[in-house]
């Protein structure tokens, strides 16, 4: 059984590991490794972040921690409306270089899936309704088949992409 926590400070090698494997590079934003300094007050700096979700994924009937999940609250103009912003959670996920292959993408996402709308109901008559979130949005490069294919498993549905894109965008309703 998969199972997500919040993420903690001691968790910082794990993360760094995962963050600077070649692989995971590869299909990262900015390509470049991470600096342990960097790394730690980055991960200093999210853990206090309001906007800023990290967890950590571990298989519980392997006693082994597979992955990460992290869901940044962001904002952009509704669609179809005149000034109107709305917010959502930017997904990134990375799986732990030993467990690829074998689905923990899928557990991750979908258990992320699962708890952020299970905390959007607990919120929802406390959170004002630009606080809300109503989507889940991942960016993948696209040549990332294995990501790709575990969004689309999960419910994302691509949205913005076209011929010769590097970066394919996904939505997940709440």
């Amino acid at each position: 059984m998969l199972t997500l926590r919040r993420a903690e400070l001691r968790d910082w090698a794990r993360l760094l590991y995962w963050r600077n494997d070649p692989a995971t590079r590869a299909m990262s934003k900015t390509g470049k490794a991470i600096a342990l300094d960097e790394h730690t007050q980055w991960l200093k700096d999210a853990l206090v972040n309001k906007d800023i979700i990290l967890l950590i994924a571990r298989d519980t009937a392997a006693s082994r921690y597979v992955g990460m999940c992290r869901i940044d609250r962001c904002s952009r103009p509704r669609e179809g409306s005149s000034g109107d912003e709305e917010t959502y959670g930017e997904v990134s996920i990375v799986v732990d270089p030993r467990c690829r292959g074998i689905g923990y993408g899928d557990q991750i996402i979908q258990a992320a899936v699962r708890m952020t709308r299970e905390q959007m109901l607990r919120m929802a008559g406390r959170l004002s309704a630009t606080d809300l979130l109503t989507t889940l949005v991942a960016s993948v490069k696209a040549d990332n088949w294995p990501s790709l294919r575990a969004f689309t498993e999960c419910g994302f549905v691509l949205k913005v992409g076209v011929a010769g894109a590097k970066i394919l965008i996904l939505e997940c309703s709440l």
